[in-house]
């Protein structure tokens, strides 16, 4: 993992870079956990077919091959917990800069605001309708929702949100209630949460592979997860 500055806010690209990381370690955890699941019923194989070579008594045969796949399993845990303890540094940093992005990017306000801050066209838009009564407010906010006009959008909220709370004709979230989620405005909200998401799986499975114990919650969430991302890929394929 890249050295991230972890006193400053992460850019979009640091959490993308966040994102492909903890996904590739997330699935070399979860490719060590069920190798580690595996272990004994392989170890025990492959220790029955070398003393079957052996002349010995069947009951020496098994005591012999029972303290080789030990050894085996043995050896394979201590290799699959030193690298899920190297991972799990890299799991600390992205923990520590994901922190740093709460409220950036968490929240569609967040990423809305943070999209359009600076642009001309918000200010703009903000000084137009800052006298402005509530049917233009409100006809402005259907418009930037039609056009998908972010600006527009945020400027609305911006003037609804300066006012006071009995003096708002509508609240600000109902701007967003009817704005295009699938904006793409809102696309460094989802990729914090796809990072949040692999980071939480990420550390759930180095507890599985380090500790040898499941956690049925986070097992579950990761089958709905992978569910969920198996279904938007065969729809994006259509």
């Amino acid at each position: 993992m890249s050295k991230l500055n972890l006193k400053k806010i992460p850019s979009r690209a640091n959490v993308q870079e966040l994102r492909s990381i903890l996904k590739s370690h997330a699935a070399n955890l979860q490719s060590l956990r069920k190798s580690l699941t595996d272990a004994r019923e392989i170890a025990q194989k492959r220790a029955m077919e070398e003393v079957s070579k052996i002349t010995m008594t069947a009951q020496e045969r098994q005591t012999f091959a029972k303290r080789k796949a030990d050894t085996l399993v043995a050896a394979q845990r201590a290799a699959a917990k030193e690298t899920a303890e190297r991972l799990a540094k890299d799991l600390a940093t992205a923990r520590n800069v994901l922190e740093l992005g709460k409220g950036v990017y968490d929240n569609p306000f967040s990423a809305l605001d943070a999209a359009t801050l600076g642009s001309p066209r918000r200010a703009t838009y903000t000084q137009n309708l800052a006298s402005a009564g509530p049917v233009a407010l409100k006809n402005a906010a259907e418009r930037a929702a039609s056009l998908g006009d972010a600006e527009l959008a945020a400027a609305v909220i911006a003037v609804v949100s300066g006012m006071p709370t009995d003096k708002r004709p509508f609240h600000p979230a109902a701007v967003l209630d009817i704005f295009p989620e699938e904006h793409e405005v809102f696309a460094p909200m989802v990729e914090f949460e796809e990072a949040e998401a692999a980071l939480a799986d990420g550390l759930s499975l180095y507890g599985e592979v380090v500790n040898g114990t499941t956690n049925p919650t986070a097992r579950i969430e990761r089958a709905l997860r992978d569910r969920e991302a198996a279904a938007g890929a065969e729809g994006g394929e259509e």
